[in-house]
């Protein structure tokens, strides 16, 4: 089974039900993924430095708020959820083929 890793643009769009690719976005994940899927730090920041620079107004709450957003995504999820390191590399194929991932 395949571990889905959803980009940036997915995370944008899935954590805000007002975007408008949101609908979209849900539907991926509640077909696809669901099953498995991951985050690195890459993309969690990724999400981070946007969602917090165009919802809020004051920096710190906007952080804040959107570290407490995506904790809670991956907590109603936590039973599919997979963290990805910093240092896995997708072109490792010891890691593609690996079961623990």
């Amino acid at each position: 089974m395949r571990i889905q890793l959803p980009d940036v643009n997915v995370l944008l769009a899935l954590l805000n039900p007002l975007h408008p690719h949101y609908q979209i976005a849900k539907n991926w994940f509640d077909n696809e993924g669901i099953s498995r899927w991951a985050t690195c730090p890459l993309s969690e920041n990724g999400f981070i430095r946007i969602h917090a620079n165009t919802i809020f107004k004051s920096r710190s709450d906007a952080v804040e708020a959107s570290l407490y957003l995506l904790e809670q995504f991956k907590q109603t999820h936590h039973k599919t959820y997979n963290s990805w390191s910093d240092s896995v590399f997708l072109e490792d194929k010891n890691f593609l083929l690996s079961k623990n991932h």
